[in-house]
């Protein structure tokens, strides 16, 4: 029985690692840390979503484990449907933001040099809205495979304790998958922008299109 469960739970750790990686997450995580070089900033976007992600699929499991249900397929279709949404909406906002950008000017000197000034690129606000990156996770751990994929091989056999220990090490498979992807994704942006604004526009306007190209097709499936 405890080599059963073992084996359950390593299963559990990686189709968490793999799940991480479905396109409709990686095109939300992508589009929020798509603003940032920053590796802090980036995997802390990655952290909120998978946070989100994991709360939301544990509460959602217990809850109906505890009520002896299995997850209803149309709530799972229903929050498909809003991730669709919502990742054509971050698509959409992510193109009002590059029109946002407005050219600023920066006198500086150097030493044994005349002053001079550089163009660049100043965006009008800097707010952040930090909780939209658990919301988007939440949104997701409702949505797709999620549920049933994290609960079901535990629901028909297991103790409310092992279910509990399935979606936790389902949830950290995909904690870790996406983390590391946020960091990866930092390293890439840093790198483009040091290429100069033109190729981090084409980068923040790929990542936009691919946000709306998978919503849409969510929306319309």
């Amino acid at each position: 029985m405890f080599s059963e469960l073992y084996a359950l739970l390593i299963l559990a750790f990686g189709l968490g690692l793999v799940h991480a990686l479905d396109a409709d997450h990686i095109a939300a995580v992508s589009v929020l840390s798509s603003e940032t070089s920053n590796i802090d900033k980036s995997i802390g976007f990655a952290f909120q979503w998978a946070t989100g992600h994991g709360l939301i699929l544990l509460l959602m499991t217990m809850t109906f484990v505890l009520l002896g249900e299995t997850i209803p397929q149309m709530l799972s279709s229903i929050a498909e449907q809003l991730v669709g949404a919502v990742l054509i909406m971050l698509g959409l906002f992510m193109f009002y933001k590059i029109q946002r950008y407005r050219l600023a000017i920066h006198f500086h000197s150097h030493e044994g040099y005349m002053p001079h000034a550089h163009w660049y690129r100043k965006s009008e606000s800097e707010q952040q809205h930090k909780h939209k990156a658990v919301l988007v996770g939440g949104l997701h751990g409702m949505a797709g495979s999620a549920p049933l994929l994290g609960a079901l091989p535990m629901i028909q056999n297991g103790s409310i304790s092992e279910v509990f220990l399935y979606i936790l090490i389902f949830s950290s498979g995909v904690f870790i998958a996406m983390v590391c992807f946020g960091g990866v994704f930092a390293l890439g942006m840093k790198k483009v922008i040091k290429k100069g604004d033109v190729y981090l526009k084409s980068i923040q306007i790929i990542v936009a299109v691919l946000s709306i190209g998978v919503g849409v097709r969510l929306v319309s499936s």
